[in-house]
């Protein structure tokens, strides 16, 4: 139904089960990694740049600490910006890892697609109802198409499929923005960007199961406008 799903399936054509890790951003949504917890495999969570960018010298102090075999690593294009890849791509074909591409805040379907996105992994995964008005929406690539040839997906009940059709009716219902409604958000985010930025607070919190927002029968669940297999 959403990108966490086609994401799960892309964990799982890369042999991601309990016997083996992922490597995945430090910065991220818990959906991201509820999947692999699903499959019971051990997370391992990687520093960023600045700019969202890996950074591969932590990252491969990382990897000589890890005892289980990594299997997958995932890396995230954030905030509809695009990062170059192909050297973490490097890095991954060297240790025999998986890439899985992570486009779910930036534009990938099959037609249409940010410039840079979508490029270096072994694995695209992607949200289109992020950017199409569709109720949900999840897509996985991959650059060998023969990788999906044996994956299936099961079709959703007729009820799943009205309650869809039922979102799009409400959101096309809702009330559009107007040009006043966006000049009053600008002059929100105007007065936001103009305080002094407040210290947080870090909090460590470890999950050996998915969260609530993940749901086991929707896997490999598909609809006509939510799991997109594409070649």
């Amino acid at each position: 139904m959403r990108g966490r799903y086609a994401l799960g399936e892309a964990y799982r054509l890369a042999s991601l089960d309990r016997l083996g890790a992922l490597l995945a951003p430090s910065y991220h949504c818990v959906t991201m990694l509820d999947p692999a917890l699903a499959l019971g495999a051990e997370i391992h969570l990687y520093p960023l740049h600045a700019d969202l960018s890996p950074d591969l010298v932590a990252l491969d102090r990382l990897f000589t600490r890890i005892r289980k075999p990594v299997k997958a690593l995932l890396a995230t294009h954030y905030f509809g910006i695009t990062q170059n890849f192909s050297g973490l791509r490097e890095w991954c074909v060297e240790r025999e890892i998986a890439l899985i591409e992570d486009c779910s805040h930036v534009l990938f379907t099959e037609r249409f697609r940010a410039a840079g996105s979508g490029i270096d992994g072994h694995f695209v995964v992607s949200s289109p109802y992020k950017f199409f008005p569709c109720a949900d929406g999840g897509l996985l690539y991959a650059a060998d198409a023969q990788l999906l040839d044996k994956v299936a997906t099961n079709s959703a009940s007729l009820s799943e499929e009205l309650r869809g059709i039922k979102r799009i009716i409400e959101r096309r219902q809702c009330k559009q923005l107007s040009a006043s409604d966006s000049a009053a958000i600008d002059s929100q985010l105007a007065l936001i960007s103009a305080k002094h930025a407040a210290a947080g607070n870090d909090e460590m919190v470890e999950r050996s199961a998915p969260s609530a927002f993940f749901f086991r029968r929707f896997s490999r669940q598909g609809l006509p406008a939510q799991l997109a297999l594409c070649h």
